[in-house]
């Protein structure tokens, strides 16, 4: 659990209207160095937001903003589990046809087998076999 504790951030983004407590897992990985993912709780799910905009305003909580910790906690739980890192997207090939080997009788095809076989020499005549 301690390392759990660590992996997981608790702040709030100052965004005027839209700001929100947020958490930063550090285990999510988008891909992208300029990029970086938070729980958004006011929006109740995990964004991708760009660093060099978000990170001037995260903050850490205020003493009175602690309480919501644990709400917050249990709401990224919800939705985590659901949750697929564009990293973890990417690494995953998609998924590839398999080929159906088809075994086929002559008659299927419309062969005739009453036709006779030609054998061909090596310069290119045929003989009847």
């Amino acid at each position: 659990m301690a390392a759990k504790a660590r992996q997981l951030w608790f702040g709030f983004l100052e965004a005027g209207e839209k700001g929100s407590p947020v958490i930063r897992d550090h285990s999510l990985d988008t891909g992208q160095s300029w990029t970086t993912y938070l729980f958004n709780m006011r929006k109740g799910r995990i964004i991708e937001y760009r660093r060099d905009i978000v990170e001037s305003k995260l903050r850490e909580l205020t003493q009175e903003e602690l309480d919501v910790v644990a709400d917050m906690e249990a709401a990224y739980n919800s939705v985590r589990p659901d949750f697929i890192p564009r990293a973890e997207k990417r690494s995953v090939p998609p998924p590839r046809k398999m080929s159906r080997k088809v075994d086929l009788e002559l008659d299927d095809v419309g062969l005739d087998t009453d036709m006779p076989f030609f054998d061909f020499d090596d310069e290119g005549s045929g003989a009847q076999a």
